[in-house]
């Protein structure tokens, strides 16, 4: 168990093609789509066929009991469905990895909503409600890059799945509150408090065989090319103006100036060589 294969995590929203989409051609994240933004049985059965049609290797995954995970049977991946009722005491997610993420990610948002303060940008409910989705998409995949090996290989062992020594010590490498939110000074109750606050929000939807069709045939009808546009980003959907090749370069050598003048450390980019790759 070494925790380094992570695939990228799956958003789902409630529309096939927000308008903050407009112009990108590549997510970091697999996205699809439903009126309710739930996960349902349709898009489990369809993430899961696709992922195994790109394995050379038997893989097992564990996962709740959900109405939404339906069982079947597949060539590579085994799925594995923990006994009701077990999830908090023997989930890997539950003992520590879900609550790295959203610590992560809670801690970019809260930091990026400040900034837009600081930057005149208005008050702190407006700026939040004008985060669209493909913000907190690229939110989502920083928080999960940052959750660490170590981290998911202790959560694997704190659920009893894998071996732990009797002195060993398991340490969830979560970042420090005070540090990670812009310095406010939050105990840790309170933090805790909001990393959980949509814990009880309805997640995903229990549907019959004719809600299931009525899904199939909806997609189908779509097609990749139809716009549907969300109704909660209307208000800041604005055209996007393709970046051009030299505004590219012209950005990276920025980044480049900035890490040099400034002692600045940016995960996956600190490295002058990376950049200069780019």
């Amino acid at each position: 168990m070494t925790g380094t294969v992570k695939k990228k995590p799956v958003v789902i929203g409630k529309s096939k093609q927000p308008r903050c989409f407009k112009g990108v051609k590549n997510l970091p994240v697999d996205y699809f789509s439903n009126t309710n933004a739930w996960m349902t049985s349709f898009i489990f059965e369809s993430y899961l066929r696709k992922w195994d049609s790109t394995l050379d290797h038997k893989i097992a995954l564990i996962l709740d009991n959900c109405t939404a995970h339906p069982n079947f049977s597949l060539k590579n991946i085994e799925l594995v469905f923990l006994p009701p009722n077990t999830t908090s005491l023997i989930q890997p997610l539950d003992q520590g990895i879900i609550k790295a993420f959203k610590t992560f990610y809670r801690s970019d948002m809260r930091r990026q909503i400040i900034d837009a303060i600081d930057d005149g940008q208005g008050n702190g409910n407006d700026i939040a409600k004008n985060m669209t989705v493909l913000q907190a998409i690229h939110m989502s995949h920083n928080a999960w890059m940052k959750v660490t090996t170590s981290c998911i290989v202790n959560c694997f062992k704190k659920s009893g799945m894998v071996p732990i020594t009797t002195n060993e010590a398991l340490e969830l490498d979560l970042p420090d509150v005070p540090v990670d939110i812009s310095g406010l000074q939050i105990d840790k109750e309170t933090f805790n408090e909001w990393l959980d606050v949509d814990k009880d929000l309805p997640v995903f939807q229990v549907m019959n065989d004719d809600e299931i069709a009525a899904e199939i045939v909806s997609h189908k009808e779509q097609g990749n090319d139809v716009e549907v546009h969300d109704e909660d980003e209307v208000e800041y959907a604005e055209d996007r103006v393709p970046v051009t090749r030299s505004e590219v370069f012209n950005a990276i050598n920025t980044l480049r100036r900035a890490i040099e003048e400034h002692d600045i450390v940016i995960s996956g980019y600190s490295d002058q060589n990376t950049l200069g790759r780019m």
